[in-house]
């Protein structure tokens, strides 16, 4: 018989599940960086053509205030919206953090998520600003569309006609209330998805486990 001193020694078991992550090498970030660049600039040149053209028609016309007021006005909508999504989904990820469990019981679902907690690690913070940031500009930018309501909401006149029902001005369902409606829709929507992504966040923590 084989003597136990001569067998091989075993490998110590990884922490976390057995899962182990190496750290991706320069030359590959620098790759994947440059792919992405030619990506977005292939993506966004449609859109580069299109600045450029109504710039020279607007020139053309003498009315170039008019074309970079139009693009203020989708830029500081765009930013307002990015930044309301991202002030909300980062307080309810906060919040995530502050209720979870200290401790969770060892389970095989358990086990199959700490491979995510060691991958994470200390910049736990980082990617999930990362994700807010991007689903914000996923939630947020098309609010630029609206700036036509926009400025008829901020530029509203009164009609001198009350509505008989609901003794409104006219003028509130021609200049305000559209662009409310989107307002009213576009929270709904920014909350549902919020809600989606801090229920995964609890998941992750340990906080909420499926019952099978």
């Amino acid at each position: 018989m084989r003597n136990p001193s001569d067998l091989p020694p075993r490998r110590p078991r990884q922490s976390g599940g057995g899962f182990t992550f190496n750290k991706p090498s320069r030359g590959r970030i620098v790759v994947a960086v440059v792919v992405a660049a030619l990506v977005a600039l292939v993506i966004s040149g449609r859109s580069i053509a299109s600045f450029y053209v109504n710039v020279l028609w607007f020139d053309v016309l003498g009315r170039t205030d008019v074309y970079w007021s139009v693009l203020a006005t989708k830029a500081l909508l765009g930013a307002v919206f990015v930044a309301v999504f991202l002030v909300i989904i980062v307080v309810n990820l906060w919040l995530a953090d502050r209720i979870a469990p200290a401790i969770v019981a060892p389970s095989p679902e358990e086990r199959a998520l700490a491979g995510y907690r060691q991958l994470v690690g200390s910049r736990k913070w980082l990617v999930r600003f990362v994700v807010g940031g991007v689903l914000g500009l996923m939630v947020g930018l098309p609010a630029m569309s609206q700036w036509q309501d926009w400025l008829l909401f901020t530029n509203r006149q009164s009609f001198g006609i009350a509505d008989p029902v609901f003794n409104q001005d006219v003028s509130f369902y021609m200049f305000q209330m559209p662009f409310a409606e989107f307002v009213v829709n576009w929270l709904f929507g920014a909350l549902v998805l919020i809600v989606l992504v801090v229920s995964a966040v609890h998941y992750l923590n340990g906080g909420i486990r499926l019952q099978v």
